[in-house]
């Protein structure tokens, strides 16, 4: 007999849940879909020991991480990458009758990216692509300096075995400055503490979703506990919102007033860009809900900052916070 194959079939949620594999092939099924971390930091790794290949199929939506691939694909400089565009004009697949049907029941956007192959369609239910469309109209996806004379405020979306995600904000007259974002899976407090700490800034307060005040199920102690006692303070808990809408609505008024450095901040804007809820066209509503995907940890975390960025956490000149001012005491929880 022969050499024996081994075939995976595996979900994307969960990146590090794969780590550790020798492959000689892997075929990623909307990948736009996908964290894009599993492609650069799981299974290209696993690739890369066996010299393997990798085939990427998907549906475009918008420029993200699978427009990247799709380029380097078909760019002139990586000559062992081949990219293929088949368009429902190209496959012949579907009738003529059904692509009809479509015309009338999808928006032309929807159209264009799910039988076009468009990548440049507008993201149908995208919450917040058209207010960095503006921002970045305006001048306001740009390169945004650090400015060590001011507090740096950082907002978390808490994750253990899935994503935590962090934006790091100062606040510039009226204008709240994005200067850094970071994101990774599947990594310990102590990690993420570390990487704070290797960063040149002078912290003000950390901003956590109401959530920090659970207990963790293997020291029995409270998250904001453990961050505490590995030298992360002063940490403030944002009061938990039950209505999803509000924060989303919330982080919408608070994009006009951001300016984002597009280099640092790149994947965490990608995110948003990208955060949406799906369209029915037979009902020709949206879902109450948005997408439960990669996206979604960055857009929490930002919508730490768009309940939170009230509480004084800007003000020039703070070091060692204790307290909250007055005017937060009744709204916001600071736990010392």
């Amino acid at each position: 007999m022969g050499d024996s194959i081994k075939i995976w079939l595996l979900g994307a949620e969960n990146p590090d849940s794969i780590r550790g594999m020798y492959l000689d092939h892997a075929i990623m099924d909307e990948f736009a879909s996908m964290n894009p971390v599993i492609w650069s930091q799981v299974v290209r790794p696993a690739l890369s020991d066996r010299l393997g290949k990798a085939m990427f199929i998907g549906t475009p939506q918008g420029e993200n991480h699978f427009f990247d691939i799709y380029n380097a694909a078909t760019s002139k400089e990586l000559a062992d990458w081949h990219g293929l565009t088949l368009t429902v004009d190209d496959t012949k697949l579907i009738p003529d009758a059904e692509l009809e049907s479509s015309r009338l029941t999808m928006t032309e956007d929807e159209f264009n990216q799910e039988f076009m192959c468009s990548f440049t369609a507008a993201l149908t239910g995208a919450y917040f692509s058209k207010y960095l469309e503006k921002a970045e109209e305006e001048g306001r996806l740009c390169h945004v300096p650090h400015n060590p004379m001011l507090p740096v405020a950082t907002f978390w979306d808490l994750g253990i075995s899935d994503n935590m995600a962090i934006w790091f904000a100062q606040k510039v007259g009226q204008a709240y400055h994005f200067i850094d974002y970071l994101e990774y899976a599947g990594k310990g407090i102590e990690f993420y503490i570390d990487e704070l700490n290797k960063k040149p800034y002078n912290y003000a307060r950390h901003h956590f979703p109401h959530d920090v005040k659970k207990r963790e199920y293997a020291t029995g102690k409270e998250r904001r506990v453990v961050f505490q006692e590995l030298g992360l303070r002063p940490i403030v808990a944002v009061p938990k919102v039950n209505n999803k809408a509000e924060i989303i609505n919330a982080s919408r008024l608070a994009i006009p007033m951001c300016c984002f450095d597009k280099d640092k901040c790149q994947d965490g804007l990608r995110a948003l860009k990208n955060y949406q809820r799906k369209y029915d066209p037979k009902t020709k509503k949206y879902a109450d809900k948005p997408i439960h995907d990669w996206t979604c940890h960055a857009a929490d975390a930002f919508g730490t900052f768009a309940m939170g960025r009230n509480d004084g956490s800007f003000l020039a000149g703070i070091e060692n916070v204790t307290e909250l001012p007055k005017e937060a005491d009744s709204e916001y929880n600071e736990l010392e």
